[in-house]
């Protein structure tokens, strides 16, 4: 019984499509071989490293790790770093928005963003000099600069 009509055996060939089927075995030892390479380089690396150190491969290293220089930065680990930003995150937002000495003798205060925002809007720029900025002027019942 047949399904349809008859097709052609070479119709693929005739298509320019290849008749034979790909070769299995040829990636498959190209892949060994560089893998044998591969181990045998690192083997290699491995030996020539264990011939000018041998006390890396053997634990013994000479690592200081009790005392830090004088003047070079202090390593952090990772297992603080996402803490250690938190907290510094909320020390600056603290001292952004309340109030605190900073040095009292010399009377240097700090006061809230917010408040030095209004004050400086509200009594202008303080005068420094030459070239200081004056409070704006309003008019009454217009905006700021009343223009």
């Amino acid at each position: 019984m047949s399904h349809g009509p008859k097709r052609d055996p070479n119709l693929l060939a005739k298509m320019g499509y290849e008749n034979e089927e790909v070769d299995f075995v040829r990636p498959v030892v190209i892949a060994l071989a560089l893998f044998t390479v591969f181990t045998i380089l690192s083997g290699v690396c491995v030996g020539i490293l264990w011939m000018f150190n041998h006390d890396f491969f053997s634990g013994k290293m000479n690592v200081a790790r009790t005392q830090f220089q004088a003047n070079t930065p202090m390593l952090q680990s990772n297992i603080t770093t996402k803490t250690d930003i938190a907290d510094l995150r909320r020390a600056e937002d603290h001292a952004l928005s309340h109030a605190g000495a900073i040095d009292p003798k010399k009377g240097i205060y700090r006061i809230p963003v917010d408040q030095a925002m209004k004050e400086t809007l509200e009594k202008g720029i303080p005068e420094v000099g030459q070239n200081w900025i004056p409070a704006p002027q309003t008019k009454p019942g217009g905006p700021a600069g009343g223009r």
